[in-house]
């Protein structure tokens, strides 16, 4: 999971294909790459470009939505794998590994958060198209 600062300066190489090559590499098999990438609607540029970064050293790139008030609202993310498609997952799936593994009182996240997440609107859709 990386939580990096925005990019520029010194921070401009942590967001270049190498450095998520090299990312990708010290992953275990079926390791994801989990990180935020930009708001929609403030950076789209951003996002397109961290997406494109992304996809020339994962195989799998799956973007995602979630609310961060913080940051003003909608907030775009991306999980990044060679093996680890998110959108796989059920929301009984989800539930069900929740449950197994004993995490209790999530205030936020479930199996159909993880659904909705996933559910990107047009505008979202054309950002993020390879």
């Amino acid at each position: 999971m990386l939580d990096l600062t925005d990019p520029g300066g010194p921070s401009e190489a942590l967001y270049t294909p190498d450095f998520y090559r090299a990312c990708a590499a010290r992953l275990d098999a079926g390791g994801a790459l989990t990180l935020h990438i930009a708001s929609p609607v403030a950076h789209p540029e951003r996002i397109r470009t961290t997406l494109a970064a992304l996809r020339q050293a994962f195989p799998l790139v799956t973007p995602y939505l979630t609310s961060i008030p913080l940051y003003g609202g909608l907030w775009m993310m991306a999980c990044a794998s060679a093996t680890l498609d998110p959108r796989t997952l059920t929301a009984d799936e989800v539930d069900r590994r929740i449950a197994a593994r004993g995490i209790a009182e999530l205030r936020y996240y479930n199996g159909d958060m993880h659904r909705a997440a996933l559910a990107l609107p047009n505008f979202v859709r054309e950002l993020v198209r390879s």
